[in-house]
């Protein structure tokens, strides 16, 4: 550091640290100018258009009145599927009771243009492994068949079957079944019925 009266020290010290900065500050625009230019074809693409298959899943957007059916017992939930911005994918958050229990959940629904395939992503407070899958949807029986990977309730890997019918554009029936990995055998879960809240 500078020290009073020491005015030819003070300039010495001064040039070095510019000299010092100055390959460092050099080095900072290279390294922004080819992030820039990296990134430069994305930024210029235009956002991907919502196609057919996307209007599928708009039929789910709204908020819903639920029963949920578990092993014969019925209760009760509401759920709300929003639209995301750009209608690339629905949101849906349910709330109520599943089997007695507090039920929350947050599913996200979309149509993977690249695979060809619809998506899903499903995460609950039921289990701490989200179901991750993609399926197809069958316009003869407007009804969308997901398969989900995911831990089964033992713990070990498990495909969630879900299938989604679409009654009219007031009503969806759900149903799940689970399937495990290593026996192969398959145990229906339970269903729900979705009437929009009028």
């Amino acid at each position: 550091m500078c020290q009073a009266g020491a005015a030819l020290d003070c300039r010495q010290e001064s040039l070095m640290h510019r000299r010092l900065l100055f390959p460092v500050a050099f080095a900072a625009l290279a390294a922004g100018a080819a992030l820039h230019a990296a990134l430069a074809p994305v930024l210029r693409q235009e956002p991907p258009e919502p196609g057919p298959q996307h209007r599928v899943l708009q039929q789910m957007v709204g908020e819903w009145d639920v029963v949920i059916d578990i092993g014969g017992a019925a209760s009760k939930a509401t759920q709300s599927n929003k639209s995301m911005p750009g209608g690339m994918f629905i949101l849906g958050d349910i709330t109520g009771e599943a089997g007695g229990q507090p039920f929350h959940g947050h599913g996200v629904w979309g149509y993977d243009q690249g695979q060809g395939k619809y998506v899903s992503l499903w995460v609950d407070n039921f289990e701490s492994s989200l179901q991750l899958g993609a399926g197809s949807y069958d316009e003869k029986t407007r009804t969308l068949t997901l398969d989900l990977e995911s831990d089964g309730f033992d713990g070990k890997p498990a495909t969630y079957h879900h299938v989604t019918r679409f009654v009219d554009k007031d009503r969806y029936d759900f149903e799940m079944s689970v399937t495990s990995q290593a026996s192969g055998e398959t145990t229906p879960m339970g269903g729900a019925r979705y009437t929009r809240k009028q």
